[in-house]
């Protein structure tokens, strides 16, 4: 690559961006802003996290950032799951000097243009504006974990698993202003086990990520790899991200319940699956399948020890009171099994 090309990153995975500040043909310009980082909270920890993440976001008063980042160092162990996962993310941006902004601002289009962004990586389920996508001179490559056209949209990993497919892709794609439709740079297939789950996919994922990312975007960049159209013939689709994360006892697979509770929050730290106990919304963090044998209904579930036992049509799923719910739930899934 005859001169470093200036990227700009966006989304929520922490290695694509440690992948892409490795490269030394790349220079990561900036990154997308998260809103994850904008919760409201009153943990100390939290707020020298936030403190940090601010400053870097004013790209303003360096000394008090680096001042926060040394605290944070020190009280990271406290802070809540959300910031704990992104400590080492908050240490990169900030050491490295890496802008962060918010795409739906406006003015972002000049700082494209401004800082002569080549191209924008894109690993997240957002939709970007059309503006920003077509900004940067090569355009904007979104990483999307399926052999599209097939599974176009949010979580196509989920339904790969539902429907039993016997592979899946990573495919490199160029962003247009529909969802999943543009030109395909690169697809890299791989073969899914008859016992396959969220975790292990995940894995192939981003093993295949880590092999082929920066040697992919350098060749299309290099002119190496020309973009082609996908085959419309043969395009599907998935569920609404936020629509999917209500749990459906007697409809859904126990397998799918699993699956889809697990990985909301590998991938999005505090979202989580829920379903309705009367008028009380439970959030359920984690969960496990069960070979236990219990006479209930499909949507009931009985609690043993701490263990909460539900229901599903075809098995039993299995969460832990206190630890995969939070202490409100928790407290109203015990007296709700009692009456």
């Amino acid at each position: 690559m005859a001169d470093k090309k200036n990227i700009l990153y966006v989304g929520l995975d922490r290695e694509t961006l440690y992948l892409l500040c490795a490269e030394n043909d790349f220079k990561v310009a900036g990154v997308g802003e998260i809103e994850s980082f904008q919760v409201r909270t009153f943990n100390p920890a939290n707020l020298v996290f936030k403190g940090v993440y601010f400053f870097r976001c004013q790209n303003t008063f360096r000394f008090f950032e680096l001042i926060l980042l040394f605290i944070w160092m020190f009280v990271c162990y406290f802070s809540s799951s959300v910031f704990k996962k992104y400590s080492q993310y908050l240490k990169v941006i900030s050491r490295k000097k890496i802008k962060v902004f918010d795409l739906n601002d406006p003015r972002s289009i000049q700082y494209i243009q401004l800082s002569k962004i080549d191209l924008i990586v894109v690993n997240a389920w957002s939709i970007l504006p059309e503006k920003v996508i077509l900004a940067p001179r090569f355009g904007t490559v979104n990483i999307h974990p399926s052999k599209l056209p097939q599974y176009r949209g949010a979580l196509p990993t989920l339904w790969s698993l539902k429907n039993k497919d016997r592979e899946s892709a990573v495919t490199y794609i160029l962003l247009d202003k529909n969802v999943d439709t543009g030109k395909i740079i690169r697809q890299h297939v791989f073969v899914l086990e008859k016992d396959e789950n969220w975790f292990s996919m995940e894995k192939k994922i981003t093993s295949i990520i880590k092999k082929t990312l920066i040697s992919d975007l350098k060749r299309y960049l290099d002119g190496g790899l020309i973009p082609s159209p996908q085959d419309e013939s043969i395009k599907s689709g998935t569920g609404k991200y936020m629509e999917y994360l209500k749990i459906d006892w007697e409809n859904e697979k126990f397998e799918d319940i699993y699956n889809k509770i697990n990985l909301y929050p590998f991938l999005e730290s505090e979202l989580y699956c829920y379903f309705y106990l009367g008028d009380q919304r439970i959030e359920m963090k984690k969960a496990v399948l069960s070979n236990i044998v219990v006479n209930m209904t499909v949507g009931q579930y009985v609690i043993k020890g701490l263990n909460v036992l539900f229901q599903a049509k075809d098995g039993i799923i299995k969460g832990k009171l206190f630890v995969d719910f939070s202490f409100k739930n928790s407290i109203n899934l015990y007296y709700k099994n009692k009456k």
